[in-house]
Formats: structure tokens, sequence, C-alpha cells
């Protein structure tokens, strides 16, 4: 069966259960969407036009305008770059290093301070609004780096534009990348979170994330489809995470509806190939 177009959209952290290895990451028992659908009202009426509910319980639904069905992942680790690896034909068997227990070693953030010539502080697992509202004060103060680390194989480091530019931020970034591609410290991702904003009321700068990951280790659908001269088109941070391997248009997206408008308007467009967003 061919296609002319395919639209690829992946949902973060919008599982519909928990994966075969979810014990080894202490995510037993997980099930975002069927957690929301019960203490909630959920109101999804194109999702569910093709089936994505019926996912929940794989019961048969003949009245959606879609085929339905779960993946199970077979990729190490439940990192954001091992899933899309997968989905691009890439095996991986051995998972990114995370560092959401216990922070970074102290070789490596004595690395960063060195490569960099300013403080680390933070050094921890948080999600990035609580950590900027917890240091942003005392980076703008003393014009230090905020090092964290989510749920995911990655290394963050947000500063304020004021005191350190993006520009800048985006080269310690570079060093940082280089320090952790060791086998010690291999993170998928370092992520640059510029914020803006004052008197604790600081805000990320989404337009100015920018990520870093490590290369793919091997081709993927993206190669062949660019070889035969398919369109490759990125939406949100795709381009990132796949290093521009095999892209050939790349829109930014500030956020998720900003990115829902930008697939909308692809939809809009004459092109043969893959649309992706995230």
């Amino acid at each position: 069966m061919r296609f002319k177009r395919i639209f690829l959209m992946v949902l973060d952290s919008l599982g519909v259960g928990e994966a075969s290895d979810a014990g080894s990451y202490g995510d037993s028992g997980a099930n975002t969407l069927g957690h929301i659908k019960e203490n909630y009202d959920l109101f999804v009426p194109n999702l569910a036009k093709i089936g994505f509910l019926n996912t929940l319980n794989m019961d048969e639904n003949t009245e959606v305008d879609a085929y339905y069905t779960i993946a199970r992942p077979n990729n190490a680790g439940k990192d954001t770059l091992a899933g899309h690896y997968e989905m691009m034909g890439i095996t991986s068997n051995i998972p990114f290093k995370t560092f959401n227990e216990n922070g970074f070693p102290i070789e490596l953030i004595d690395e960063i301070e060195t490569v960099t010539g300013r403080r680390v502080i933070g050094n921890k697992c948080s999600n990035d609004n609580s950590i900027i509202d917890e240091l942003g004060e005392r980076q703008v103060d003393y014009g230090s780096l905020i090092v964290y680390t989510s749920a995911d194989s990655d290394l963050q480091i947000a500063a304020h534009e004021d005191i350190i530019s993006p520009e800048i931020l985006y080269s310690y970034c570079e060093k940082v990348r280089q320090l952790t591609l060791n086998d010690e410290f291999l993170v998928g991702r370092v992520i640059a979170r510029p914020f803006t904003g004052s008197n604790g009321k600081f805000k990320l700068n989404n337009a100015g994330r920018k990520d870093y990951p490590v290369a793919p280790p091997s081709k993927t659908i993206l190669d062949d489809l660019n070889a035969n001269n398919y369109n490759v088109i990125a939406i949100g941070k795709m381009n990132d995470i796949f290093s521009k391997t095999s892209i050939n248009k790349t829109l930014k997206a500030n956020s998720n509806i900003d990115a829902i408008n930008k697939l909308t308007n692809v939809m809009d467009k004459k092109f043969t190939g893959l649309c992706m967003v995230n």
C-alpha cells in the first residue's frame, strides 16, 4: 500500500498503559490517558473518532475512521531519543544514562564550571518551572548556571537572557555536549533553556530552547526518504532530536497550539513524503 503523504504526530507523555519494562524505570502502573479519563470529563472528539480512547482497553470499535493499535517498544531506556529512534528504524539496546536520583557526579559539575567559567547551582531532578522559580533570582544575582535533569536522559542548563545571552548559553551547551559524550556521562540530550522575567515571575523562553542530542548511530527512515527525493518536514523539536538528519524543512514551534497550527498549515500544502510533529 502506497501513500502520497504521511503525518506522524507524537503526543509526549500521553501513554495508554505501561510498557513491558516499566518496572525497571519506576513506572509500574503508568497510564496517563487512562488516569486523566478517570478523573476528568475528557472531551477529545477528533481523537475519539480515530479510536484513540479504544486503545485503553483495545476494545473493538467498528464505528471509528481509522485503524488503532498499541505499539510495544523494544529499545532500551525511556528517553525521548530511544522512542524516536525506534520509530525511525534504529535499534538501540544500550540506554542513555540518567541522573535523576542524585544529580550529576561532582566530576562532571567541576568540568562544566571549568569550561564555562561559571558556578553551577541546582544539580538535581526537577521540572522546568519549579527550578526556575526556586533558583531564578539566585542565577540573576550571581550569574551562575542552573543545571538540572528531568526523568529523561538529559542535562539542561538555564540562564536569564539579560544575564547570559542565548547565544552564549548555546556556546556553553556545545562545550557541555562534548563533555557528555564520554561513556560515564553519556546523556541523550543537552538542552539550553533561556528564561526571562523578574521579581520571581520567571518564564522559560520556549522559542529560544535548543537541544543538542547525540547524533543517530545509524541511518534512519528519514535518510531513505530523502535519498528517494521525498519531502521530510519536521515541526517542533523533531529537528533537534534527529540532529537535522535528512530533514528538508524545519518549522519551529513555540507551544503546542503553535505546533498544531503549523501542522494544519502544512496539511493544506502540496508535498509528497513525511510530515512529523512533536
